[in-house]
């Protein structure tokens, strides 16, 4: 086969790479010089020619290519099928000449080779710049990169170089690259595939388009990892509507300005070398435009006025209203809890109805019109409603065409992507037992901790919140006990203190991240060590680490308020508490507490952290009868944490926390050394 020419464009560019004569085996020269392959499908700008020579014509899922035709494929792909049942697929950017019914010369691009409805492979040749290579493989990979040609095997067994001197053997999990006028490189083992910790979701926006995060669980000896989102619009294949690639230890991705639609995400790791490993499993997520959606996640809506809803093209949307079907003139005027349901993925969001739409909070923003046509969801007291132009709002009657009801499983949203709580007990509950985080999502879990003075503490609870942050947290120290032998007439061992919050909806914008936290601490403690205060020896009354009697019971009954503030970047995230903590009894004292904490997700599926936390005033008392100044203490600590995705259900987490305490003149309200193992179930 002579070397042919590019064929011209519009603009008559000159070719940018040329087709050698190759010679393959099976290929004589009386065979058939029509239908080598047939296209399957294609999307986007893709092209052939007959023979390398103009003109370029555009491809048909109907054309059927032969001997020397090339296809090209600019801003798109396509896929072909040989007489022998294997698939071939042509990326983006790929330009290659079809050469026999069983060989095909792959100029640059990509591709992809697959034995189709599960039948054996069969033997295929594929030339690059580099040389020929023997494919038999249910699932493999060519590039071709300049001068470097990249061989990756999934499934199935590829010779490198053909049969002549310096031919490599690939086998499944293996790759090789080659540079031409080089023989190849020996196999390597193909890196395994990156694991998601986002599930499938249901992400919400008040305007065109919206920024998606998602979590993975990074490959170690990764260089990089390549994300490719794919989108569906209402047929059975997907295209890769964007690619980018992150650091190899980086295990999240943000994906900006996505438009309302049906997506797939997929990962691949990418070794030093070039190699692209083993496909993760797709990750499937919808966006969905909600009018009247705020920045805070509240919805503004007129009374009896549902919001209209652009869904995904091709998937019906459903809506309950306060857990049911909405009836005629709903919502009323108030808050309701407003759920969204397409394609088995829900979310639910705060509904504000007002009485004329104009005595909202916050302004609201009129969304665009959606970019392509959409389902649209208008619910109102009448059964229809038709514009000047004749068109008509689809329209969801009260009693027919009802959604599942709640009853009904329903895949959940992902869990969190930022932090969670970090607690700590120490000796003695001093103010919030640790730092809160505006990021936080429901959970359960339960903590058991050591300090220094040998007490033991042992605390359970729970937060359940809704998806905006609303919602409320409950900590119970189960068991509080002295590891060391107890002043006459004092108990060792008791109950500790009960810890209930509340927290107010969250303002996730970006990221960055504001919340309000109120709590009640009662003081149901009966250990003598929760009247105890860690100082030198030389203030206490018996020698010993403890002053003991130096508090009330359980330090009293205390309020506590304080806003959570968060940032993230990169891969920190930085969140802080301020407030005051108020005893009200026996005896009145405030308090200022504050702390901070920095979570780094610096390794694959650990996270170290390491935080502060102090107070000014918390006791109300001299910690020495010759101070002047008010009591003040704090701490500083740090440990690691690690998030295990258990199915599709949520997230086991365990955290490994030491901490030690600071105080004036030898206090030491947070204990002068504490550690802990905690574990909880974190809920999407």
């Amino acid at each position: 086969m002579p070397a042919a020419q590019a064929v011209p464009s519009a603009s008559a560019k000159p070719r940018t790479a040329a087709i050698p004569p190759l010679r393959m085996a099976g290929a004589g020269s009386g065979q058939a010089a029509s239908g080598l392959l047939r296209v399957v499908s294609h999307r986007g700008d893709v092209a052939f020619n007959h023979g390398g020579e103009p003109p370029e014509e555009a491809l048909s899922t109907s054309a059927v290519l032969a001997a020397r035709d090339e296809v090209i494929t600019r801003a798109g792909s396509v896929e072909l099928i040989a007489s022998t049942g294997t698939s071939l697929q042509l990326g983006s950017q790929s330009l290659a000449a079809l050469l026999s019914r069983d060989s095909l010369y792959l100029a640059r691009g990509e591709l992809s080779i697959a034995a189709r409805n599960d039948q054996a492979p069969q033997l295929f040749y594929v030339a690059t710049p580099c040389g020929r290579s023997w494919v038999r493989a249910r699932q493999a990979r060519v590039r071709v990169e300049g001068t470097v040609t990249y061989v990756e095997v999934m499934d199935g067994w590829v010779r490198v170089g053909g049969g002549g001197p310096g031919a490599v053997d690939l086998r499944a999990g293996q790759g090789s690259r080659c540079n031409k006028g080089e023989p190849p490189a020996p196999p390597h083992t193909l890196l395994a595939a990156p694991q998601w910790l986002s599930i499938g979701d249901l992400f919400l926006t008040g305007e065109a388009t919206r920024d998606v995060s998602l979590r993975f669980s990074p490959v170690l000896g990764a260089a990089r990892t390549r994300v490719e989102l794919l989108r569906y619009e209402g047929s059975a294949e997907p295209a890769v509507v964007s690619a980018q690639e992150v650091r190899g230890d980086q295990g999240h991705v943000e994906l900006r300005n996505i438009e309302v639609g049906s997506y797939h995400a997929r990962l691949f790791s990418v070794d030093d070398t070039g190699a692209r490993g083993a496909e993760s499993p797709p990750l499937r997520f919808l966006v969905t435009q909600v009018a009247g959606l705020s920045a805070t996640g509240m919805v503004h809506t007129p009374a009896a006025q549902l919001p209209t809803i652009s869904g995904p093209t091709g998937l019906p949307v459903s809506v309950l209203l306060d857990g049911e079907v909405p009836s005629a003139g709903a919502p009323r005027r108030g808050m309701h809890r407003l759920r969204i349901l397409i394609a088995g993925l829900y979310a639910e969001v705060p509904l504000n109805a007002t009485a004329g739409g104009d005595d909202s909070s916050e302004p609201v923003a009129a969304p665009p019109p959606p970019a392509a046509p959409a389902t649209i969801l208008a619910v109102a007291p009448s059964p229809a409603k038709t514009d000047s132009g004749g068109s008509k709002e689809a329209v969801l009657p009260p009693s027919s065409e009802a959604p599942p009801p709640p009853s009904l499983p329903l895949p959940p949203p992902p869990p969190p992507a930022g932090p969670d709580d970090v607690l700590l007990g120490g000796l003695g509950e001093a103010p919030l037992e640790g730092l809160r985080s505006p990021w936080a999502r429901s959970t359960v879990g339960g903590r058991i901790e050591f300090t220094t003075h040998n007490t033991l503490r042992i605390a359970v609870g729970g937060r359940l919140l809704m998806r905006n942050g609303f919602g409320g947290d409950v900590w119970v120290s189960v068991l509080r006990a002295a590891l060391m032998a107890a002043p006459a007439g004092r108990s060792a061992v008791g109950f500790g203190n009960i810890n209930a919050s509340l927290r107010t909806p969250a303002l996730r914008r970006g990221r960055f991240a504001l919340q309000g936290l109120a709590s009640l601490i009662a003081p149901t403690s009966t250990s003598y060590v929760d009247r105890s205060l860690a100082a030198d020896p030389a203030y206490s009354s018996d020698g010993s680490p403890l002053r003991v009697d130096a508090r009330p019971d359980g330090t009293g009954w205390r309020t506590e308020a304080v806003a959570l503030v968060g940032v993230q970047f990169s891969n920190f995230h930085l969140f802080t508490n301020h407030g005051a903590s108020l005893r009200v009894a026996p005896s009145f004292s405030a308090a200022y507490v504050g702390g901070v904490v920095l979570q780094a997700d610096v390794l694959s599926l650990v996270r170290f952290v390491s935080f502060a936390n102090w107070e000014v005033g918390y006791l109300g008392l001299q910690i020495t009868p010759e101070s002047t100044l008010p009591d003040a203490g704090g701490a500083v600590g740090g440990g690691i944490e690690v998030p295990l995705s258990i199915g599709k259900r949520g997230v086991l987490r365990l955290a490994l926390i030491g901490r030690a305490g600071l105080g004036h003149v030898g206090a030491a309200l947070f204990g002068r050394g504490a550690m802990g193992l905690q574990a909880g179930y974190v809920f999407p």
